[in-house]
């Protein structure tokens, strides 16, 4: 089952949403026979699944579940729309948070982090990324730092 429940910033209560795999996943490829193994999502996050504008919505939980235990992913915005913080846990054990903030309309601030084995969130990516005229992004990755030249 699929389900994004969600709580827009006019609204006392949370909405529920339930999706088909075949609303939430891109179509399958030939060869592959179930969203559980090849699915990918449509989207990126929960919000734009919604027919409702992202600036409206304060927070969001994907839930998807196929077995016993489900992932998810619980996303809560700034009231200005400008910054997104999201917590991903899956099936296995692996959690991931990020932090993504537009800076300008061309330019945002993305901090990935992964919880270990010790229970420590340890920064996995730290970017700086900008769109650029033709379509494609640039990043100024600040971590991890491209390694060091050896001393001479």
């Amino acid at each position: 089952m699929i389900e994004i429940f969600y709580k827009l910033w006019s609204e006392e209560a949370p909405r529920r949403l339930v999706l088909t795999p075949v609303e939430y996943y891109d179509p399958l490829e030939e060869g592959e026979m179930f969203y559980e193994e090849s699915g990918v999502a449509r989207h990126n996050h929960a919000v734009e699944y919604l027919d409702e504008p992202a600036e409206d919505v304060e927070w969001t939980r994907l839930v998807v579940a196929f077995g016993d235990q489900p992932m998810t992913v619980f996303s809560r915005f700034s009231g200005d729309g400008r910054t997104r913080f999201w917590h991903r846990r899956e099936p296995d054990g692996h959690q991931e948070m990020c932090i993504d903030t537009q800076i300008d309309p061309d330019r945002c601030y993305l901090a990935r982090f992964r919880l270990d084995e010790n229970g420590d969130w340890i920064p996995g990516y730290v970017a700086m990324i900008t769109d650029l005229p033709d379509g494609s992004q640039g990043q100024d990755r600040t971590f991890p730092t491209p390694p060091r030249p050896p001393a001479m």
